[in-house]
């Protein structure tokens, strides 16, 4: 039933509705209204409506017009309103369908003028669904279905119709769906719609002030389908098209067709006659017409051209003068002279010849304030009349960039003085025909190239008409806004001379669907703000806090290691979220806005630290932006490496880094200084070295040339002397002599070879190409075989030799190198014996080393020689006990050879008792 509320007292109380005198069907209660006068109308799931006077105590039951039980059971009360003006309208669905009102005097519902207009298959399924109907603040009637779309139900009795909104053709965004079952208007303005299956959806920038007049559409009477053309008298609007002509009365909107399945292309009052119109038809002529009588009063032959084609196609009629018309067609031009009906064809100058009547048809003309005329083809540009030459003469158009157009559809003329061309690729427009014409296209704004009229408008605004709609472009910022067939337009295309402009203001477009009517000022609202807000704000994905510290001014601080952040706003403008254009600019870095085209997302990734501000507005598409912006301040906390403490630190350690880094510079080149100059040093010891062992080289190189040349020489000779003597005189010496000359060539040979084993050792000595080659060997081999070597200088002499070593006297040395030395020991030794000497070989050890002494009894030397021959480098000799000679290389290369071999000799001797020669050497290895 029905409970009352008080919302103050929060008491509740039960209205009785008296159930034994309604019936069960009452517990449902599924709509209600308290009206002016505090009853309660209010309607039950059975289909009844009801009338409940609280006060008297009284429920009564409201019959429709013509019903019985069985029509109410299948009709229902879907919604209940009573309008400003106190009239109770209600909502039927089912057998009973559609608007209806409550007639107080037979105390029924009654079906509404409403109802009658929607009695065709089209609105059928949409009338048989209605489901709600509220009131605007102008009284007009919004009813919705749900079937489909909903109405405007106008207080003239004018109705449109809305179908499912769509923003654009390939997005999905409906406010329809496949019907609506509730609505709301709030007092802010905004139509709140309850779909069914789409949710709730809202309108608060829908312009619902065009109206359209189309065929099959609330009145059968409209029989125009494509319209062509668009005039008005007193009280009249005449709408020509193809099937014919119809009259639309201004007060009352009531149409009534003329002429039905004429084609119709242009309509022009007559000059003298305000009954009469001129008809010009595609295929019939011109044609004079009784608005009135509803009569043909004439009908004007075709003419033929020089192609012998009937110029049946008429596009243009307009004034010359008060008697004359221009009468454009698709074979050419013509003036029409009103009184007497007399028909002259234009010539084109210079006879230019075309090849059919498609390459001259005259499509648009205008008449300017100076009666000059121009004309549109539809293939050959602009022409204008040259009155001196009674002829058509071709007018280049001057572009600022592109190609100029062929096919115009009208010309116009504005207010300020500058001329339209409505064109297929675009809108020109100059300040005069001889100046340069500037192109508008899509490119700055137009929703389609193929402009057909243009029209200004009482506030100083452009209407364009096209294919693609109804564009409103505003000069004055050169913004545009377009119109489809989802705002309640006739179509998406209009036509060729279809469009016109009433004293009262009102524009009209004509297209291949039917005519679409409006007045601007109601369009034009553009300073209209929007509530535009803060949705929230996402930190790294994650919604954070934010403090309004003003109206629309919000401050917001940072984590630290926050990577991004992501501002969200919008324009509460329930049009379409993509009609909504959205700018922003951050103060801190540019003062240029950014454009964020219809997203409401402000994505910055990796914000500055510090603090930043960032301004945002918005506005509707075509629309000024909005007075009323958003504010956003920034502070994302510095990380540590960002703060100024941390860089003066790190100024300091690239300063210490610096001065470390020059130090050691420095040091590293006072050290290459260093280096250089040891090595500089070392060269040039080097450099002394060598020049020394070159000068060495060369006393060397002169000595062995000195002993090749004097030491060899001797030998050689003795040997050669003797040898010859031997070979020449033989037979002439004794046995015993030739015995002596044979031991003579024998000790020459022996010295000979020792002599040059000295050198060989000695020269590579000098030049340093002999190393030791170290192995155990035995030193009583060495011994014996240079004892046995020296046998014969021994008996020479007839010199005792002692050998006092010990058996198995091994060394770790050079095998020839300690045999060269030893054999020099000794014959040196046998060299400075007296005859019949001693000279004593004996041998000791000392930690690692085994001492080899050779001692003779001969004459010994004093302290000076002993000196000379320690020193290295200087070659000492002296003769010995017979007169032996020497090369005083042997004592050096002992001292050498031995130091090579890691030992060393020591000397003893006393001036006529003999010496001691003890060497030195590494006992052997295990």
């Amino acid at each position: 039933g029905v409970v009352k509320f008080d919302p103050i007292t929060n008491k509740r109380e039960y209205i009785n509705l008296e159930i034994d005198s309604i019936g069960e069907y009452c517990l449902n209660v599924t709509k209600f209204i308290v009206d002016d006068g505090g009853l309660i109308w209010f309607t039950c799931s059975s289909g009844y409506l009801y009338k409940l006077d609280i006060e008297n105590k009284t429920i009564e039951n409201i019959d429709f017009e013509n019903s019985d039980d069985d029509n109410i059971r299948k009709s229902f009360v879907t919604s209940i309103l009573q309008r400003t003006d106190g009239v109770l309208y209600f909502t039927v669905s089912g057998e009973k369908h559609g608007l209806y009102t409550y007639n107080t005097d037979e105390n029924i519902i009654e079906p509404d003028y409403f109802n009658s207009q929607l009695i065709n298959d089209k609105f059928y399924p949409c009338l048989r669904n209605v489901s709600d109907v509220i009131e605007d603040e102008s009284g007009n009637l919004w009813i919705s279905n749900n079937y489909k779309g909903f109405f405007k139900y106008s207080s003239d009795k004018s109705i449109s119709f809305y179908t499912d909104y769509i923003l654009e053709n390939n997005q999905k965004e409906y406010f329809g769906g496949t019907g609506v079952k509730c609505m709301y208007l709030s007092k802010s303005g905004i139509l709140w719609l309850g779909t069914n299956g789409y949710g709730l959806s809202s309108i608060n920038d829908f312009n619902f002030f065009f109206k359209t007049l189309s065929q099959n559409q609330f009145s059968n009477n409209f029989t125009t389908k494509s319209v062509r053309s668009i005039i008005e008298d007193d009280n009249n609007i005449w709408v020509g098209g193809y099937k014919g002509l119809v009259r639309v009365e201004k007060s009352t909107n009531k149409i009534t067709p003329h002429l039905f399945g004429a084609s119709i292309y242009e309509l022009k009052q007559h000059p003298f006659n305000n009954d009469f119109l001129f008809i010009g038809t595609e295929g019939g002529g011109l044609q004079l017409y009784d608005k009135f009588k509803d009569k043909e009063i004439k009908k004007f032959p075709p003419i033929t051209s020089n192609f012998q084609l009937d110029g049946t196609n008429i596009y243009t009629i307009s004034s010359l003068n008060d008697t004359i018309l221009w009468v454009g067609r698709n074979i050419g031009l013509e003036k029409f002279n009103s009184l007497t009906y007399e028909f002259e064809y234009v010539n084109i100058k210079g006879n230019i010849q075309f090849k059919n009547e498609n390459y001259f048809s005259v499509l648009s003309s205008f008449v300017d304030d100076n009666k000059e005329s121009w004309f549109g083809t539809v293939r050959n540009g602009l022409w204008y009349y040259n009155e001196k030459e009674d002829a058509l003469e071709k007018k280049d158009i001057i572009v600022d960039e592109g190609l100029a157009p062929n096919r115009i559809n009208s010309i116009s003329k504005d207010s300020k003085g500058n001329y339209f061309l409505c064109t297929d690729i675009g809108l020109f427009h100059s300040s005069d025909f001889d100046s340069s014409f500037v192109k508008i296209s899509t490119n700055n704004g137009l929703p389609n190239n193929y402009i057909y009229a243009c029209i200004e408008d009482e506030l100083g605004n452009y209407w364009l008409s096209s294919n693609k709609g109804i564009t409103n472009w505003r000069i004055t910022d050169s913004s545009f806004v377009t119109y489809n067939a989802v705002n309640g337009l006739q179509g998406d295309e209009f036509n060729t001379g279809a469009y016109f402009k009433s004293k009262e203001d009102v524009i009209y477009f004509g297209g291949v669907n039917g005519l679409t009517y409006f007045k601007p000022k109601y369009l034009n609202n553009y300073n209209k703000e929007y509530q535009f807000v803060l949705v929230k704000i996402l930190e790294n994905n994650k919604e954070v806090k934010v403090n309004e510290i003003a109206p629309g001014n919000y401050m917001l601080t940072m984590d630290v290691n926050s990577d991004n952040i992501n501002i969200e706003i919008a324009l509460l403008s329930y049009l379409g979220s993509k009609k909504n254009e959205y700018q922003y600019k951050i103060l801190n870095s540019n003062s240029e806005w950014q454009e964020l085209g219809s997203s409401n997302n402000i994505i910055i990734d990796k914000p500055n630290y510090g603090k930043q501000t960032i301004h945002i507005r918005a506005r509707v598409d075509g629309k000024d932006w909005n007075n009323k912006q958003i504010s956003v301040e920034i502070y994302k906390p510095p990380h540590f490496w960002q703060r100024w403490i941390f860089w003066v630190i790190i100024g300091l350690l690239v300063a210490l880094l610096v001065m470390l880094a020059v130090k050691y510079r420095l040091r590293k080149i006072h050290k290459e200084k260093q280096k250089l100059e040891q090595i500089v040093d070392e060269r040039t010891r080097e450099l002394l070295r060598i020049n020394n062992d070159l000068q060495d080289s060369n006393k060397t190189k002169d000595k062995l040339f000195s002993i090749i040349a004097h030491d060899l020489r001797n030998p050689l000779n003795s040997l050669l002397g003797f040898a010859s003597l031997l070979h020449t005189e033989n037979s002439n010496f004794s046995k015993n002599e030739v015995q002596s000359f044979i031991e003579v060539i024998y000790n020459s040979s022996k010295n000979l070879n020792n002599l040059l084993d000295n050198l060989l050792g000695w020269s590579r000595l000098q030049m340093k190409k002999i190393n030791p080659s170290f192995r155990n060997i035995s030193l009583n081999e060495i011994i014996e075989t240079n004892l046995l070597f020296m046998e014969g200088n021994i008996d020479e002499k007839s010199i005792n030799i002692l050998d006092k070593c010990e058996n198995n006297l091994n060394v770790f040395a050079d095998f020839d190198m300690i045999s060269l030395v030893v054999r020099n020991l000794l014959s040196n030794a046998i060299k400075f014996t007296n005859n019949e000497g001693i000279i004593e070989l004996s041998s000791s050890r000392s930690d690692d080393y085994l001492i080899l002494t050779i001692k003779d009894n001969g004459v010994g030397m004093d302290e000076q020689t002993k000196e000379n021959i320690l020193v290295e480098g200087k070659n000492f000799t002296k003769t010995g006990t017979n007169k032996e000679a020497g090369t005083g290389l042997g004592l050096q290369l002992c001292f050498d050879f031995v130091k090579a071999n890691k030992g060393k000799i020591l000397i003893e001797s006393e001036l006529g008792k003999g010496s001691s020669f003890s060497i030195h050497l590494l006992a052997e290895r295990t």
